[in-house]
């Protein structure tokens, strides 16, 4: 068995995103395609945002719900994702950076699905439900963004 407090999650959830933003920027970093490069801009700074965003509410929620503990059937961490080695960065095509995105994506809805499974109180509940909404919400807006980018 695990045990967790809420606040413990969101460090997760916020750690797993500035990786993820560190993980696209040495993508970025190694001079790949213009438009691979534009798309890989765009996640930094989406995960960036997303990690300031969990930093930001942290620091301002209320700390009975922060302190609310779960516990989890599996000892494992909750969001595991490496970023992989790429061969040959500067022929990676925007197709296979959608394809990172979508493995950290479903790394994100599965641990957002198995907090809500562990979760016995309402308010906590509702407040991963918005996270985990919101990530969907952001994949497809992703995903059409990355469709306009393709005409381009």
């Amino acid at each position: 068995m695990r045990f967790e407090q809420t606040r413990e999650i969101l460090n997760h959830i916020r750690d797993f995103h500035s990786s993820l933003s560190h993980c696209y920027q040495q993508l970025e970093d190694d001079k790949v395609r213009e438009r691979t490069e534009l798309l890989l801009d765009y996640l930094v700074t989406r995960e960036k945002d997303l990690a300031s965003a969990i930093e930001d509410f942290t620091s301002d929620a209320d700390k009975e719900l922060l302190d609310t503990w779960f516990q989890f059937a599996d000892e494992t961490k909750l969001l595991t994702f490496a970023c992989p080695v790429i061969e040959n960065p500067a022929e990676m095509s925007t197709d296979e950076v959608i394809q990172l995105a979508e493995q950290a994506h479903n790394c994100m809805i599965s641990a957002f699905d198995e907090i809500l499974e562990n979760c016995e109180t309402a308010r906590v509940r509702d407040v991963f439900q918005q996270l985990h909404d919101q990530a969907s919400r952001q994949w497809r807006h992703l995903v059409h963004e990355t469709n306009l980018l393709s005409d381009i």
